[in-house]
C-alpha cells in the first residue's frame, strides 16, 4: 500500500466498486496500517479484490484503489477527509470496475467469465483490445440488459441498488460493469458489450464536464460547460432516494461529489441546504411520499437533515411537478445550515428553514381514503387525503395539531406542507405534504411564520 503523498507524478490508477455485504472485505485500520503499508500478500485478498488486481495486469496499470484499504476504517476523521473526495477518487480512475454481480468480497467476479474467456483468448492481455474494438455486433441488447435500467437489482445485480455506487457511476469516466455473463464498457457518449451498443443517455448519465484528456489521472483539470436545472436534480435525487446504504448518515456524503459539481456548473443554483439548492428551494419542497408504490419510509433516528428536506426520509420519494412558470404565494425568510467539518456538502449538525406563507389549523384524522389514508379536520370539514412523509406514524399523529402551510397552488387546489409543533421549542418539523385542499380555504387565513427544523 503506497501512501498518496508518496506519489510524485500524475499516474494511471484503476478503483473498485464493489458491495461491502455481510462479510466484511480486508480493511486497513489504526492497527493494520503500519503492515499494509509494508505490504499485503495476494493471497490475503478476497477473491474481488484478487479479480480487480488481474484487471490492472490486463491493462499495464500498478495502481488500485479499494475504499476499505484506502481509507483507514473507524477513524472518523480519516473518513470524513475521504467522504469529500471519493468523487474526485472515481473520476480520476482510468476505468472503474463494477463488480456487479456480486453481494460481497468473497465471491469474485470473474469465475464465470474467466472460465468462458479463456476458451476465446490466448492470453489476458487480449482482452483489452477486444473490450475497445469496434468490430462489435451492431445489433442492439435487450433493454434489461442494460446495468443502470436493470429490473432485477437486489438480486442479480446488488451493486446498482447501494447509494455511493450510484455516485461512483455517474462521475466516472470509464467504467467496466461485470454482469454474470457480460461485459459492459461505458463511457460518456455509450454503452458497448458484447452484444452490441446503446447510448448512454438511456440512464441517468452526469456529464457536467468536457474532458480533456485521453486518460484518466490524479489531478486533471476539468472544465464545467452546461448549467443543469431544477427537473435534473429531482430526477436525481428520485433515483437516489431509493438506493441503499449501510449507515443512513451517509446520505448527505454519498452525493456530496455530485452536488459539488452540480454547483461548479451552475453557481446560479445558490448555496446549497441540506441536499437541495437555493434558488427554486420551494420546488424543492414539493417531495413528497408516494403511497402507491409498495414500500416504507421511515424517519431517520438521529439528525441527517432538517424534517424539512428529502435526506432526513429513508425510503423512495417523488416530486410534485409545480407548473415551471406559477409562482409561489409562500415566502421563504431565511435558512441556517451548519455543516460538521469541511466539507459544505456533506454531514450537517444543525439547519433550519424559516417561512412565512397563508396557513390553516387542523387535527390529524385517520383513514379517510379506501387506501387508509389521512385527513386533516379544517374546522367542521374533513380534507381529502393528504401524504404523511412516514405512513407509519399516523398512530402517533392521530388527533395532533398542525399547521396546513400553503406554498402555491395549482389549478385552484392549495398545495403545501404539514407542520407538527414541536412542545420542547418555538419551531416546527414538516410530517407530511397535502396538494387537495380547495385554495379558497386559505382566503380568509393571514400569513404566518413558522421555523421548522
Amino acid at each position: 500500500m503506497i501512501l498518496r503523498e508518496e506519489i510524485t507524478a500524475s499516474i494511471r490508477y484503476i478503483a473498485l466498486s464493489h458491495c461491502w455485504g455481510k462479510e466484511q472485505p480486508l480493511k486497513t485500520t489504526r492497527d493494520t496500517f503500519q503492515a499494509h503499508k509494508q505490504g499485503i500478500r495476494l493471497s490475503q485478498l478476497p477473491r474481488t479484490f484478487q479479480d480487480a488486481v488481474k484487471v490492472c495486469q490486463w491493462f499495464d496499470i500498478y495502481y488500485l484503489w479499494i475504499d476499505s484499504l484506502c481509507i483507514i476504517q473507524g477513524d472518523g476523521e480519516d473518513w470524513h477527509n475521504q467522504a469529500g473526495r471519493m468523487a474526485d477518487i472515481y473520476e480520476g480512475a482510468y476505468v472503474v470496475i463494477f463488480s456487479s454481480a456480486v453481494r460481497d468480497s468473497t465471491t469474485g467476479f470473474l469465475l464465470d467469465w474467466e472460465k468462458r474467456y479463456k476458451e476465446e483468448y490466448n492470453d489476458f492481455r487480449d482482452v483489452k483490445h477486444a473490450i475497445r474494438s469496434t468490430e462489435i455486433l451492431d445489433n442492439s441488447p435487450p433493454f434489461d440488459t442494460i446495468p443502470p435500467n436493470h429490473d432485477k437489482t437486489d438480486n442479480e445485480y446488488p451493486i446498482y441498488s447501494r447509494g455511493w455506487c450510484f455516485q461512483e457511476q455517474l462521475v466516472a469516466i470509464r467504467i467496466l460493469h461485470f454482469l454474470r455473463s457480460d461485459i459492459f464498457f461505458q463511457c460518456r457518449s455509450e454503452y458497448r458489450g458484447e452484444f452490441g451498443s446503446v447510448p448512454a443517455s438511456t440512464g441517468l448519465k452526469l456529464d457536467f464536464t468536457i474532458i480533456e484528456r485521453g486518460k484518466g489521472s490524479i489531478g486533471s483539470p476539468l472544465k464545467p460547460y452546461r448549467v443543469y436545472n431544477t427537473s435534473f436534480w429531482l430526477d436525481l435525487i428520485e433515483n437516489f432516494s431509493e438506493k441503499r446504504l449501510t449507515y443512513a448518515s451517509d446520505k448527505l456524503p454519498a452525493l456530496s461529489g455530485i452536488a459539488s459539481r452540480f454547483y461548479c456548473a451552475s453557481h446560479r443554483c445558490g448555496q446549497y441546504i441540506a441536499g437541495m439548492w437555493e434558488r427554486h428551494l420551494m420546488r424543492y419542497l414539493l417531495l413528497y411520499t408516494p403511497f402507491w408504490l409498495d414500500h416504507k419510509t421511515q424517519r431517520l433516528p438521529n439528525f441527517v437533515a432538517p424534517s424539512f428536506a428529502w435526506p432526513s426520509i429513508d425510503g423512495r420519494l417523488e416530486w410534485l411537478r409545480y407548473p415551471e412558470y406559477s409562482e409561489f404565494s409562500a415566502e421563504v425568510i431565511k435558512w441556517v445550515v451548519k455543516p460538521c467539518g469541511a466539507n459544505l456538502f456533506g454531514n450537517l449538525s444543525h439547519a433550519s428553514l424559516t417561512i412565512s406563507g397563508a396557513s390553516l389549523p387542523g387535527i390529524i384524522v385517520s383513514r379517510v381514503s379506501s387506501h387508509g389514508r389521512p385527513g386533516v379536520k379544517l374546522g367542521d370539514v374533513i380534507t381529502k387525503p393528504v401524504l404523511l412523509d412516514v405512513p407509519d406514524e399516523l398512530d402517533t399523529l392521530e388527533g395532533k395539531g398542525v399547521f396546513c402551510l400553503k406554498l402555491g397552488e395549482i389549478n385552484v387546489k392549495a398545495v403545501g406542507l404539514l407542520l407538527q409543533p414541536l412542545t420542547t421549542s418555538a419551531t416546527l418539523k414538516r410530517v407530511g405534504f397535502f396538494q387537495s385542499i380547495p385554495n379558497r380555504s386559505f382566503e380568509e387565513s393571514q400569513k404566518d411564520t413558522f421555523e421548522i427544523i
